[in-house]
């Protein structure tokens, strides 16, 4: 939950889809996992679903190491980006506090030019619950073969 305006609002972060991928080429054969990502922001005055998204098991394992890197205070910022760049978030660590600020720039599809951005703070406690959302779909690195 976060506020803005001193509203309760909720951002929640989830993955409806995993399915294995490959890629095989004369040069070289990759096997990995594609996680489809919902993230929705509820506002006390209305729903906003933002989309559907897919990132790669390396996006997702980056993204929770830098994660742990800002609440542990190795780093005070980073950037969670899709690769056809349609979400950008940057979670920055505040200063004094073990609060987060996280800055959105939503786009409404690949090279739009219609986009929503915002920020808020979330706690660390919060961050706590994304990553242990994530972390049971990165057990295994690899797709089976």
């Amino acid at each position: 939950m976060f506020s803005i305006n001193n509203e309760i609002n909720n951002i929640k972060f989830s993955i409806i889809d995993i399915h294995d991928f490959s890629i095989d080429s004369e040069q070289y054969s990759e096997y990995d996992k594609s996680f489809t990502f919902n993230i929705e922001l509820t506002l006390k005055n209305g729903f906003f679903n933002v989309f559907n998204c897919e990132f790669y098991y390396f996006e997702l394992s980056d993204f929770v190491d830098n994660i742990l890197d800002i609440i542990n205070n190795v780093s005070h910022k980073c950037l969670f980006t899709d690769e056809r760049n349609i979400i950008n978030i940057s979670f920055k660590k505040i200063k004094n506090s073990s609060d987060i600020s996280v800055h959105y720039k939503l786009f409404e599809y690949f090279d739009s030019d219609c986009y929503i951005t915002g920020i808020f703070i979330i706690s660390k406690e919060k961050l706590y619950d994304i990553i242990n959302d994530i972390k049971p779909y990165l057990l295994e690195k690899k797709a089976s073969t």
